[in-house]
């Protein structure tokens, strides 16, 4: 199968060492000058593109608000014209084209401008503003200015059109965008442990050695540890519920769709010392008479212990079967 390399017919190279030219001329400041040459005429073209952009914008603002003025004008006369030119003068709106041009002319002061000319251009046709043929007169000239606008508009939109498939026929660097990027996000803290809850202990062990003696009933008896109560080994804090907990023990019974949704936004319940913590809830709630609430606090926490004894991923495993 031939390979197709067309698409590289549109890559734009301000450095192509095929370049071409007098012998007489430095071919590395041949090179620099069609540089400079290609990114000048971007810029340019750039630059151009927005400026054709916020002129049909101005323009989809002036022509309706144009129109508006022709049938106002058409419906109440001259002294509607007068009205607008005066209200335009003293009381102009500050709306004005987005643009970061210093002393940028706002709506009203363009639609200003446009009505004086249009009266300049009557009062030299010979028009008075007692003449009965005024409100025609305007009337036209408003109009004729609307269809100007309306070409222009249509002038202005094919010349972007050619803009930017001039501007599209290259690829340059500007079209390089960022397909796939991946940032680290590190993982969420596991939540701490209920408080009162009791450390897994390493089992620990310890080498002995045996000795081969005459009596070893003897010496059985002799090493027969004695048993003794130590307090520090006693548990003194019981677990206690946190507010997760508490939420997760009044789910109802066999609801399991609904603690697998509520294990699923809330990570703290899976946490050392959750299942006692529900188990001595239990067994506060059995003897205040709650017995629908201990009975509860049971399920939730076999429900825990069964899901610890299944694994790593023991709460998965739980819900899917």
């Amino acid at each position: 199968m031939p390979l197709n390399y067309s698409k590289w017919d549109n890559l734009e190279l301000s450095d192509d060492s095929d370049i071409e030219g007098h012998p007489n001329v430095d071919k590395k400041s041949l090179i620099k000058w069609k540089q400079r040459d290609i990114h000048e005429k971007r810029e340019m073209r750039k630059v151009h593109i927005l400026q054709l952009n916020a002129d049909i914008a101005c323009n989809k603002v002036l022509e309706p608000r144009l129109k508006e003025i022709a049938k106002e004008v058409e419906a109440k006369g001259p002294s509607q014209f007068s009205t607008l030119v005066e209200r335009f003068q003293t009381n102009p709106s500050p709306e004005a084209p987005p643009t970061n041009a210093p002393g940028q002319q706002t709506y009203d002061g363009m639609l200003l401008t446009l009505m004086l000319k249009i009266w300049q251009e009557a009062k030299a046709d010979g028009i008075d503003k007692d003449d009965p043929r005024l409100a025609e007169v305007l009337v036209k000239g408003l109009q004729k200015h609307v269809a100007m606008i309306g070409e222009h508009q249509e002038k202005l939109t094919k010349e972007l059109e050619q803009e930017e498939a001039e501007q599209k026929r290259k690829i340059t660097s500007d079209d390089i965008h960022e397909g796939f990027d991946s940032h680290y996000v590190p993982p969420k803290p596991a939540p701490p442990p209920v408080k009162g809850a009791i450390p897994a202990l390493p089992k620990k062990t310890v080498a002995t050695t045996e000795f081969e003696v005459l009596n070893p009933k003897s010496v059985t008896a002799a090493d027969a540890p004695t048993s003794s109560s130590d307090p520090d080994d006693e548990l003194t804090e019981l677990p206690e519920l946190t507010p997760a907990l508490e939420a997760f023990s009044h789910l109802p019974v066999r609801g399991y769709e609904k603690s697998w949704e509520f294990i699923k936004e809330h990570r703290d319940v899976i946490v050392p010392g959750a299942s006692d913590a529900l188990l001595v809830a239990a067994f506060t709630a059995q003897s205040d008479g709650k017995d629908a609430y201990a009975k509860k606090c049971v399920h939730q926490s076999l429900l825990l212990q069964y899901c610890e004894k299944l694994g790593q991923d023991g709460v998965t495993v739980f819900f899917r079967k």
